[in-house]
């Protein structure tokens, strides 16, 4: 049995609560799914939100702000603890520009809660997250402004 490994997903909402997902690149494992942006923590790791936005500014180049922790699942396909946290970024989204990380990411967009519930190509637990969780862990967060 393969140890646990710790892997966050920050889930970025926009002033309207829009929130961004990531195109899984081709050449990644489950090309061209939709979810947040996710990333294993690397060994020299000790804090999981730099670890949270470091991630962040290695897939998609902006900087963002953790407001909380949303969840944690372990994945069904793979040993990892996945620790979800609410982020939003730290100016307008208009005035955002990003840098896709090559071979990791192929497009980004931002959606609307019911789009991304009705998105066909994502992860079982990005499923349970946005249907089941996410709405009620949300609630228990300061608003983003």
């Amino acid at each position: 049995m393969q140890p646990i490994r710790h892997a966050i997903v920050a889930v970025i909402v926009a002033p309207d609560e829009r929130l961004l997902l990531i195109e899984r690149s081709a050449q990644d494992t489950f090309p061209n799914y939709w979810n947040p942006v996710t990333g294993s923590m690397d060994p020299d790791d000790h804090d999981i939100i730099a670890a949270c936005k470091r991630e962040v500014m290695e897939e998609v180049g902006i900087e963002i702000e953790v407001i909380g922790k949303l969840w944690e699942s372990t994945t069904r396909s793979a040993p990892f603890l996945l620790h979800w946290f609410l982020a939003r970024p730290p100016q307008p989204i208009e005035q955002l520009s990003f840098t896709l990380e090559d071979g990791e990411v192929d497009d980004i967009r931002w959606a609307t809660l019911d789009e991304v519930r009705s998105l066909p190509l994502t992860f079982d637990d990005s499923r349970i997250f946005f249907r089941h969780v996410y709405e009620s862990a949300r609630a228990s967060l300061p608003a983003i402004a």
